[in-house]
């Protein structure tokens, strides 16, 4: 049985469980999906009256994760592909209000540490 580890540095966003859907808790995954999706959604329709007097923007940052299945991280790529999808939706939705709706996906960061160790 997975159980629930913390996100590493730069991951504090996201909730996530890393284990095979095979094994992963049902109120595990349950509560990642609760945390990842419907705790952002929570939190855009508290916001959503005011963002719409100010006919602001919704930026909703999801994952290029979302676009691959990847062994061991089906709990994780579930979650990004709701919000991916819940984004989507909420555009359509907000289309005829002056309210935008834009989901950022940031890939791997170019960095040196990437590079090899000098010799």
């Amino acid at each position: 049985m997975c159980r629930r580890r913390p996100a590493g540095p730069g991951q504090q966003r996201w909730y996530r469980h890393r284990c095979p859907l095979e094994l992963i808790a049902v109120d595990l995954l349950r509560q990642q999906l609760d945390v990842n999706v419907i705790g952002q959604l929570a939190v855009m329709q508290a916001l959503l009256p005011a963002v719409r007097r100010a006919g602001g923007t919704i930026t909703v940052v999801g994952s290029l994760g979302d676009r691959w299945a990847l062994p061991f991280a089906g709990p994780l790529t579930a979650s990004t592909s709701a919000l991916a999808t819940l984004a989507g939706s909420l555009r359509q939705d907000l289309a005829p209000s002056a309210v935008r709706v834009i989901l950022v996906e940031p890939g791997e960061p170019s960095s040196p540490i990437r590079s090899p160790a000098p010799m």
